[in-house]
């Protein structure tokens, strides 16, 4: 028994205690695979032992094309160590298994175990944000304080109390008689106050119907004088104040 063939052996008895014994397990035509015990301990795991043509690699070309492409990632990170040769080939290991195939669009760990594998990729996902200052952009219900300018008013949440500063175009304004939806309950304390912000409210929001109409475009119109026609000395006449008349003097 040559000690590549005992490695060999290792190494398959820990792929089948991960992934099972296989129907059949196609390899070539190695010293370390055609060995006698090998051979006899695949047949006893129930496992058909079928070896390719000779001096033919495509029978076997996924598998070489898969060692082609261990070679190129230990040469993209050059290990100097063995430990920098583990860690790196571990590394491509859960990344190559966890690549879309183009043509399938499916991963090798997809195909294999129904399932993609955790990386630390996965922590690179935006979390979920509960509160984010300035980007609570939900309609809310209130009142209004006051009026800054022509263009801002004061506003007060009904829904945590709290007095917001806002551009005309941000509020809308309910029409007179229209109920309040979402106006928590109010003491008979407050009625009065609550009745002045309302009156408040209202008077906004007229002095933003009264800008808007006054900012009406008005077509704007020429105030220059007409320009004279100009003189024609030939005859003067025509240009008399009595309208060109033939009178002589």
């Amino acid at each position: 028994m040559s000690l590549s063939a005992e490695f060999t052996q290792q190494a398959l008895r820990k792929v089948f205690s991960h992934e099972g014994v296989p129907t059949v397990l196609v390899i070539d035509d190695g010293t370390h695979f055609t060995a006698k015990f090998l051979e006899d301990w695949v047949k006893g795991l129930g496992c058909r032992h079928l070896f390719i043509a000779p001096r033919h690699a495509q029978s076997n070309g996924l598998a070489e094309n898969f060692v082609r492409t261990l070679k190129s990632a230990i040469i993209s990170f050059s290990p100097t160590t063995f430990v920098e040769l583990d860690r790196g080939i571990d590394n491509f290991l859960m990344q190559h298994r966890n690549a879309v195939h183009p043509v399938i669009e499916k991963s090798p760990a997809l195909l294999f175990k129904y399932r993609s594998l955790r990386t630390s990729l996965h922590c690179a996902k935006s979390a979920d944000v509960t509160f984010f200052k300035g980007n609570d952009l939900r309609p809310a219900t209130g009142i209004v304080l006051s009026s800054n300018g022509k263009r801002m008013a004061t506003i007060l949440d009904l829904n945590d109390l709290s007095c917001h500063r806002r551009h005309i175009d941000q509020v809308k304004f309910n029409t007179k008689g229209q109920s309040v939806i979402g106006t928590p309950a109010v003491s008979n304390a407050n009625e009065s106050f609550v009745e002045d912000l309302v009156v408040s409210e209202q008077k906004v929001a007229e002095e933003y119907t009264t800008c808007e109409e006054s900012e009406v475009s008005i077509p704007r119109r020429s105030e220059r004088l007409r320009s004279r026609p100009p003189l024609d000395y030939k005859h003067p006449r025509a240009h008399s104040r009595c309208g060109g008349c033939d009178e002589h003097d």
